[in-house]
């Protein structure tokens, strides 16, 4: 996640929208993973930050304060919710592991079909 942040940080623009899920599978020191990522969108500086899952909870708090953007719950809050948090013109990443399922809100956004956040 951190090697993604910082790519999109050496072309940022004033568009870039991160979205970002919960990174399974790190083992006890995973809270400790998460937070760090605060260090990276520093860098890039996204105009809004989109975090998704129980683990990035810890995160929003700690940087709700610094920039525009929402915590959810799960992909099916995202997908619900992810039009109305995007702009014309806007460059999106989105990282997590495969299965928090933010995949599903990337078809979403592709196809347009909102029968796809519940494949």
């Amino acid at each position: 996640m951190k090697a993604a942040l910082e790519a999109m940080a050496l072309t940022r623009t004033d568009a870039d929208v991160v979205l970002l899920g919960d990174m399974l599978a790190l083992g006890p020191d995973a809270p400790k993973y998460h937070l760090a990522i605060a260090e990276s969108l520093a860098a890039l500086r996204p105009s809004r930050v989109l975090l998704c899952g129980s683990q990035m909870k810890p995160l929003w708090e700690q940087i709700s304060q610094e920039y525009k953007g929402s915590w959810f719950e799960n992909e099916e809050e995202v997908c619900k919710n992810i039009a109305s948090c995007l702009c014309n013109g806007d460059r999106l990443l989105v990282k997590a592991s495969h299965g928090t399922g933010l995949w599903k809100c990337v078809r979403y956004l592709k196809d347009g079909d909102r029968s796809s956040s519940r494949s």
